[in-house]
């Protein structure tokens, strides 16, 4: 008997005995609604799950993601967090836990998902590859997401709808960051953050308390050239409520004055802790990813307080550059 007949059938004896007490009623619905979910969950687990488990390998990409490195970063587009959430993400968040306490990244791996046809990731005539669906946050981001030439990354994983690529090694060059800025400490009364030095399993490291919005700058004083194309990755751990203010990392350049940052993009926005908010699960530190295109040569932190309550904190800063390898002349 379906759900429809079951409702159907209920109706029938309500009006065959309309005489019932309000309690009786009561009881009956209980009844009705348990046995609809009885069905409604039999249906599911007989029918709809099994076709959706071999119309999808999602076991395939779970035992992927748990035989990665354990320094190695998986970027993610927010519109498949349904998708990847319950095969993966876990494994996914270690790994980028791992890589801040330790101040260490092995591999970049990227996670498309084609949909009937329709690829996250798009190619170009140029020979690109367009990353969609990571979360637009600076600059002329818009919706096309940033590019990567194709040559950049090689195909590691195929399993149904699912596609892993990999960052070629040659193309990952780290940054000098935060954690060698050597900021003078100041009192957090007479300034909206306070500079700290902290012990960690990779050494000392730095840590921003604040109770305020403000905007800091650091400038990359590498001779290199950063060209237009070419991607500034930021991971840092936030801890706070992000119903209060938000924090970024992000690159971008001077002009007139002024900080212009360059488009910029947050990937695995929606499952690094849960699809609807990273206090679900009260953590108390919570990992960032933030990629940035452009050849700006700043480093900016913006801490943006949305309600004048509540307080937070930085840590474990790590930047790399992902640029195509400059040829050494012979």
């Amino acid at each position: 008997m379906g759900i429809r007949e079951t409702g159907a059938l209920f109706l029938t004896l309500m009006k065959r005995n309309s005489g019932f007490h309000e309690k009786d009623l009561l009881v009956m619905t209980g009844v009705l609604a348990g046995i609809l979910l009885l069905i409604s969950s039999l249906k599911f687990f007989q029918h709809i799950y099994p076709q959706r488990l071999s119309r999808e390998p999602l076991h395939r990409v779970h035992d992927f993601v748990q035989n990665l490195n354990p320094n190695d970063l998986l970027l993610i587009s927010h519109k498949m967090h349904v998708e990847f959430y319950l095969y993966g993400a876990r494994g996914m968040r270690k790994r980028i836990e791992n890589i801040l306490r330790e101040g260490k990244l092995e591999n970049i791996y990227f996670l498309d998902y084609e949909k009937k046809g329709v690829s996250k990731i798009e190619e170009s005539d140029k020979k690109v590859k367009r990353f969609l669906g990571f979360l637009a946050l600076a600059g002329d981001a818009g919706k096309e997401g940033p590019a990567l030439p194709e040559k950049a990354v090689e195909e590691a994983g195929r399993f149904g709808s699912f596609i892993f690529y990999r960052l070629k090694q040659e193309w990952l060059q780290p940054l000098p960051g935060w954690e060698k800025a050597g900021m003078d400490p100041a009192p957090l009364g007479t300034e909206p953050f306070r500079w700290e030095k902290v012990s960690s399993p990779s050494g000392i490291r730095s840590l921003i308390r604040f109770e305020n919005s403000f905007t800091v700058a650091m400038e990359n004083k590498e001779p290199r050239f950063h060209k237009a194309s070419g991607w500034t990755l930021n991971l840092m751990e936030v801890v706070g409520s992000e119903k209060f203010f938000s924090a970024v990392l992000l690159g971008g350049r001077m002009k007139e004055g002024n900080i212009i940052f360059d488009p910029s993009w947050q990937p695995n926005a929606w499952i690094m802790d849960h699809p609807y908010g990273s206090d679900i699960f009260n953590r108390r530190w919570n990992p960032a990813v933030f990629i940035s295109q452009g050849e700006g040569r700043l480093s900016v932190l913006d801490v943006k307080f949305s309600r004048r309550l509540g307080h937070g904190a930085l840590r474990n800063f790590l930047s790399y550059r992902i640029e195509k390898p400059e040829v050494k002349k012979k």
